[in-house]
């Protein structure tokens, strides 16, 4: 019995620890993960090695997912072949009763909203996080739970150097490896930080106590952890994970005084002030970080609006990014920069969210989780022993950040976060049990074979249903790797992908399948005639019932009401293709590009029509060959040729005079698709200019912050267009292309996610001298290349390499190959500098020749 408790506590412990090294570190092979090959991070890739697994997934970071299912079935499997397998009990059971309860809300709004298929993923990972915790606290003693903390300090330790080494390393300012995305390593490092200042305090609270030994390791692993994870709070420059901090500290602070009830009013009102003033300083720190604030007053105003509709049952268990995505595209369409993005993956705030989709009591059941634990731990800080306080601090103060800094955000609703939130609760609701007195196991109990049988049961049962998604996942990964050359293969993939977990993995896997059907019915439309007419036809049918299935769902994703159309017209019904197209425009989105593209293509009945369907097109994105064609043949027709000038005209008119007073409120994707004409025919110097003043009035609208600015991609491609077509028409005026193009990235910047730096020179360049991007989209490598060439023309290539490797893949980031793009632009520029007379070439231009006439390798101190 003795060494079956044991061996099972030194399991428990492994599993603990496993958890969260895994939810931080764990990485798999997938396109995010090929920055750190061997190649281009000879540094990091030991490290990779360790931590990656060689298996595709959609997301480097994709089986973090499964890390609690694995660990829930892992406990269960060892509470069924544990000798005390009816343990006392000290955990409170109300945690149980909650968690048990809003799984049942859960469910019944799933069924309620007729959600299953896309919510029951989250109530399966809810279930899993909550068991896994309810696990601890029974399961857990003092001395486990001291193992655990001191491998958790460890994983924390890691987890802030391997990040720290890698953003140094890599040069540009990106802190997304190995835990992930600036406002996951934020936000944990935030936790870090805070559970060791709890440590720290709780030791300083109970000193006399504790043994000299265990205090000296206590302080040594607490300053360590505390030292790493504030060194990377400060690389991420994140304003809510620091508050969340300084409202934990003070919750560390307090918690000593729990012993004394008359001072707990003040200690509730000390804490309360402190996060209103937190929230107070947030909110007014944000208000000019790029839409960061005004994005979440809009998702928030749209709950609020939604109310009462919600409040019994909520919309659906993860169920935001369906009805938010419908509720909002329309305004997301008008108004694409306080509403960026094309999907609404979350609110912004986990908390009111679970109440939006499960409703007032099921919201606040889900609440009352973490909640209930730091009440827990608050009442059993007094009576406990002197290591316990020092831990129950620590757990505690972490949790307390978490809970914070989720009011914010939601990366709870990913794979990251998760393994350290329910471990914290389940450890701090641990500590606290072990401060009274064990109660024996109730009479109504079933028998241990009884239990172990039903815990077995139960693991089979988890470990199923995660291999299941698991496999989905991995068919996703290979359905997007292949959807862009074999369609066949990418539409089996998919099809095994459909059964992911998650609302926003069904939306997914579902666009894949649809897109590879909608492509493998474009080629039925080309198909040799040993096709067979009832495969072709199958094709196409296929490819209407996927994209109907996700517009029935969700019409606001993006781009599936066009896609829809398309189908359907390629089915053989024309009719339902145009008014699913004409619905589409008018109720959904009337700007978006592939749908208005498809109308001018297939729908209109005269050239006017044509014109105005490319100019609702290019008031959200970049303009395309295709459309260059429709455009040529439309406004140089005879019958609209001359109308065609005068809205021109008109349109060069409108452009200076404010917003509010534009005859044609496309006036600017007027000049900027005669722009395109002209270029297309030769005259570069005109379409330059034509080019500049409807970039010129995008900036108008930008620093007006006027609500109607157009989305990031038709910015910067109005400024990039208007560069390059003003270098090409006269090399000369390099100097004016540097300027256009300097405002190309900084739209493209701005539209995506960037990093300011942390002491930015406000007379440098903004992108590189103040920011730094950390979503390089491909949509914008041939803007990146074109930046790099203008900056060299102008010799300004302190940060050139930044857009050499923005320009290229990540697996492409090695030195030689951003050498060998340091001399193709070279050549490039000697090229079109010969033709200018000496006088009017730049002043740099000697050394532009002797760096195009060097090898590919070429070292930096030889570089102009």
């Amino acid at each position: 019995m003795q060494f079956a408790t044991r061996t099972s506590a030194r399991l428990l412990i492994a599993i603990a620890i496993f958890v969260l090294a895994a939810s931080t570190l764990l990485l798999t092979r997938s396109p995010q993960s090929a920055a750190f090959s061997a190649e281009s991070r000879p540094a990091l890739a030991p490290f990779a090695a360790i931590i990656t697994l060689p298996l595709p997934m959609p997301t480097a970071s994709e089986l973090r997912n499964f890390v609690l299912p694995v660990a829930l079935a892992a406990a269960l499997l060892l509470l069924a072949v544990t000798a005390d397998s009816h343990p006392t009990l000290r955990a409170p059971r109300w945690f149980e009763i909650c968690a048990v309860a809003a799984a049942a809300i859960a469910v019944l709004s799933a069924f309620v909203n007729q959600a299953w298929d896309l919510s029951h993923g989250w109530i399966f990972f809810f279930v899993a996080g909550a068991g896994w915790a309810a696990l601890l606290a029974r399961r857990a003693t003092p001395r486990t739970v001291a193992f655990v903390l001191a491998g958790a300090a460890i994983v924390a330790c890691g987890a802030c150097v391997l990040s720290l080494v890698h953003r140094q390393i890599l040069g540009i300012q990106f802190v997304r490896w190995p835990v992930g995305p600036i406002a996951v390593s934020s936000e944990l490092a935030a936790v870090w930080a805070a559970a060791a200042a709890g440590c720290l305090v709780g030791l300083v609270a109970s000193r006399p106590a504790i043994a000299p030994r265990s205090r000296n390791f206590a302080i040594a692993g607490a300053l360590l952890t505390a030292f790493a994870a504030l060194a990377l709070l400060r690389a991420t420059e994140r304003v809510a994970p620091a508050i969340a901090l300084l409202i934990a500290v003070a919750w560390a602070i307090v918690l000593p005084w729990s012993s004394h009830p008359a001072r707990r009013r003040i200690i509730v009102a000390a804490v309360a002030a402190l996060a209103l003033g937190g929230a107070i300083f947030g909110f007014a720190h944000r208000a000019d970080r790029a839409g960061s604030l005004s994005v979440r007053l809009a998702y928030w105003n749209t709950i609020f609006h939604r109310f009462p509709s919600w409040a019994a049952l909520g919309v659906g268990p993860d169920l935001f990014v369906v009805t938010s995505t419908n509720d909002l595209a329309r305004a997301r369409a008008e108004t694409p920069h306080p509403l960026h993005g094309t999907l609404e993956r979350s609110a912004h705030n986990e908390w009111l969210q679970a109440c939006f989709e499960l409703g007032l009591v099921g919201g606040l059941l889900y609440a009352v989780l973490p909640l209930g634990a730091l009440a827990a731990a608050y009442r059993a800080f007094p009576r406990a022993t002197a290591e316990t306080r020092m831990m129950l601090a620590t757990t505690s103060t972490g949790l307390v950040a978490l809970i914070v800094a989720e009011a914010a955000n939601v990366n709870l609703r990913y794979g990251t976060v998760p393994g350290w939130y329910w471990t914290l609760i389940g450890l701090t609701l641990a500590l606290a049990g072990s401060t009274r007195a064990p109660r024996p196991a109730p009479a109504w109990l079933p028998r241990r074979t009884i239990l172990r049988l039903a815990a077995a049961g139960l693991a089979v049962a988890v470990l199923l249903i995660t291999l299941t998604d698991g496999a989905a996942a991995y068919a996703q990964a290979r359905g997007e790797a292949t959807l862009a050359t074999d369609d066949v293969a990418a539409a089996r993939w998919f099809t095994l992908a459909t059964p992911r977990l998650g609302a926003e993995q069904w939306l997914k896997t579902r666009a894949g399948l649809a897109t590879a059907a909608s492509n493998l019915a474009r080629s039925t439309l080309i198909a040799p005639p040993v096709e067979s007419s009832d495969s072709m036809k199958a094709a196409r049918q296929a490819a209407a019932a996927a994209w109907t299935e996700i517009y029935q769902r969700c019409p606001g994703y993006h781009g599936d009401g066009g896609s829809l159309a398309e189908a359907q017209f390629m089915s053989g019904d024309p009719k339902l293709a145009e008014a699913t197209l004409n619905r589409y425009l008018s109720e959904v989105d009337p700007y978006d590009a592939s749908a208005n593209a498809l109308f001018a293509r297939t729908f209109t009945h005269d050239d006017s029509a044509t014109l105005d369907a490319l100019a609702r097109a290019a008031r959200s994105a970049g303009f395309d060959n295709d459309s260059a064609q429709l455009l040529r043949t439309a406004a140089t027709s005879p019958d609209e040729h001359a109308i065609w000038n005068n809205r021109v005209a008109a349109a060069e008119a409108d452009v200076r005079l404010p917003e509010k007073d534009w005859k044609d409120p496309l006036a600017p994707e007027t000049l900027r698709l005669e722009a395109a004409r002209l270029s297309a025919a030769g005259d570069r110097a005109s379409a330059a200019r034509l080019g500049k003043l409807a970039a010129d009035a995008y900036f108008k609208l930008y620093t007006e912050n006027n609500p109607r600015r157009r989305p990031a991609e038709a910015e910067a491609d109005a400024f990039a267009r208007a560069a390059e077509d003003l270098f090409r028409s006269d090399p000369s005026q390099y100097q004016a292309a540097y300027e256009l193009i300097c405002n190309a990235e900084r739209f493209a910047v701005l539209g995506g996610e960037l990093e300011q730096l942390r002491n930015p020179d406000p007379n440098a360049e903004f992108v590189g001298g103040q920011v730094v991007p950390t979503d390089l989209p491909e949509i914008y490598r041939p803007l990146w290349r074109l930046s790099a060439l203008l900056h060299l023309a102008a010799g300004r290539v302190q940060n050139i390499e930044l857009r050499i490797r923005s320009s290229l893949p990540e697996d492409h980031w090695s030195q030689a190959e951003v050498d060998a793009v340091w001399v193709a632009l070279a050549r490039e520029l000697v090229d079109a500098f010969a033709k200018l007379p000496p006088d009017r070439r730049p002043s740099h231009y000697d050394r532009l020749v002797r760096l195009a006439s060097t090898a590919a390798t070429r070292p930096a101190n030889q570089r102009p």
